[in-house]
């Protein structure tokens, strides 16, 4: 009987080692890498995966709803979807964001997704753009293990600097901006570059600032202090316009 229970007991790990692979695993599709685990279909947006090919910012495809198949193989569908940070390697979750970016394409109209990542892969900035605004600016750090703490939102920096610089430049109260954030790069040691930007709609009242932020990961959340900030004489170096995806 020995023989038998041995085979048993290898047909049990056999199984057992099937269904994680089953629960976590990432593939290549015809457009972009396609992750599986229990959240469902997870499909890596383009242009966001770290520069160690290890993590990537996903949409996931709702299991009641069927998406639409464009001819270079993309998918996308027709309203909100969750957006989070994965592990390429098994798909795992690290980190479910605020953004709802419902396609392989990083933009659709005036829609857009944007990851700004460390050199080093630990940080990264997931910015979610519309026509007139930034509704999510939001940066994550990325531990060694278990999930991201709590990311820090840029967003505030950007409306306190601008309402603070407003009232001097313009005399106005300022509640009539709409803001933008645009990171330009984080470096390793946590210090983040971006441009925030101010402007009425359909207006020139448009003020640009080049801002320096140090990141810093505590334990449970990230936090940021502001290291400098200057008004933007041109649109050059730091305070250079923003380009959109294709």
């Amino acid at each position: 009987m020995r023989p038998f229970r041995h085979y048993s007991i290898v047909l049990i790990l056999t199984a057992l080692s099937s269904a994680a692979a089953a629960e976590g695993s990432c593939a290549p599709d015809k457009y972009t890498t396609v992750c599986s685990n229990s959240a469902g279909e997870l499909r890596v947006i383009k242009d966001t995966a770290s520069p160690s090919g290890k993590y990537g910012v996903v949409w996931q495809v709702p299991a009641d709803t069927s998406a639409d198949v464009r001819d270079d193989g993309s998918k996308s569908i027709d309203g909100d979807a969750d957006n989070f940070i994965i592990r390429l390697s098994d798909g795992k979750i690290i980190a479910k964001l605020d953004t709802d970016h419902f396609g392989d394409h990083a933009r659709y109209n005036f829609n857009e997704i944007t990851a700004v990542w460390s050199p080093d892969s630990r940080f990264v900035a997931v910015l979610h753009q519309t026509k007139w605004s930034t509704d999510v600016a939001d940066v994550y750090f990325m531990p060694p293990q278990g999930a991201a703490p709590k990311p820090v939102d840029l967003m505030p920096v950007c409306r306190t600097l601008g309402r603070d610089q407003e009232a001097t430049l313009r005399r106005k109260t300022g509640n009539g901006y709409e803001h933008t954030a645009d990171v330009k790069a984080i470096a390793n040691d946590g210090v983040l570059s971006l441009k925030c930007a101010m402007q009425v709609r359909k207006e020139d009242d448009y003020f640009g600032f080049a801002i320096r932020i140090k990141l810093n990961v505590r334990k449970n959340a990230l936090a940021a202090r502001l290291i400098d900030a200057r008004l933007c004489a041109d649109d050059n170096g730091p305070c250079a316009m923003r380009t959109p995806h294709p």
